[in-house]
């Protein structure tokens, strides 16, 4: 771990990161959930899953124009957004 900015007494900051099990973990809970999504999707009639894609587009097109409007949040993307309304 290097200290920040190059200042070796500053604890001020911290860098932490995940261990290889726990990227694993992650990456194995992603791979469950793309897996859990897909056999939802599959299970949706066609229209509906048509319907679903023009919903999503809306829903991506607004957030990039509300993040494009919020200047004091310019770190902002829409699924920065979508997490917010989601928690």
């Amino acid at each position: 771990m290097g200290a920040p900015l190059g200042l070796p007494d500053d604890r001020r900051e911290l860098t932490i990161g995940l261990t290889p099990s726990g990227k694993a973990l992650l990456e194995e809970l992603r791979a469950r959930r793309r897996d859990d999504l897909a056999r939802v999707v599959d299970e949706m009639p066609p229209e509906a899953r048509k319907a679903l894609l023009r919903g999503l587009r809306a829903f991506t097109a607004a957030a990039d124009q509300v993040t494009a409007q919020t200047s004091d949040r310019s770190g902002d993307n829409w699924t920065i957004i979508a997490g917010r309304f989601l928690a």
